[in-house]
C-alpha cells in the first residue's frame, strides 16, 4: 500500500464511520428538540467544521501539493500528477458514485441530517 492508498483509507475511514455517526446521532438529538431544524443547522456547520480541521491536517490535497512541488519526480509520480490533471473533470462524478460505495454510513447520516435541517423530518 503506498503512501496515497493509506491517507484515502484514512480518510474514508475517518469520514464513513465517524462522521457518518455523528450526523446521523446529531440528527436523532435533534428530532427531540422543540426546533430541530434550527439545531440541525447547528449540526451541519458543526460536524463540517470537524471535516475541515480533518482534512485540512491529513489530506491527499496537501500531499498532491507537495508532489507538484517536488523537484526530481519519479516517473510513477509525473504520471499521476498528468492523470489527475487529465480526469479532474470526471473525478467529480466518480467521487459521488465512489461515496455511495464506499461510504454508506457518511452518506446516510448526512442525508438524515440534511433533511432535519430542511424540515422534511419532524
Amino acid at each position: 500500500m503506498n503512501k496515497y492508498e493509506k491517507i484515502e483509507r484514512q480518510t474514508n475511514f475517518f469520514l464513513n464511520t465517524v462522521m457518518g455517526f455523528i450526523s446521523f446521532n446529531f440528527g436523532l438529538a435533534c428530532l427531540g428538540t422543540e426546533h430541530p431544524s434550527r439545531y440541525a443547522w447547528v449540526s451541519i456547520v458543526f460536524t463540517t467544521g470537524i471535516a475541515i480541521v480533518y482534512s485540512k491536517k491529513n489530506s491527499s490535497a496537501q500531499e498532491m501539493k507537495r508532489l507538484r512541488q517536488k523537484e526530481n519526480k519519479t516517473r510513477r509520480e509525473k504520471e499521476f500528477i498528468q492523470y489527475i490533471d487529465i480526469h479532474m473533470d470526471k473525478l467529480n462524478y466518480r467521487f459521488i458514485k465512489y461515496v455511495v460505495k464506499k461510504m454508506p454510513i457518511y452518506l446516510l447520516g448526512t442525508v438524515f441530517l440534511t433533511c432535519v435541517a430542511l424540515g422534511i423530518l419532524k
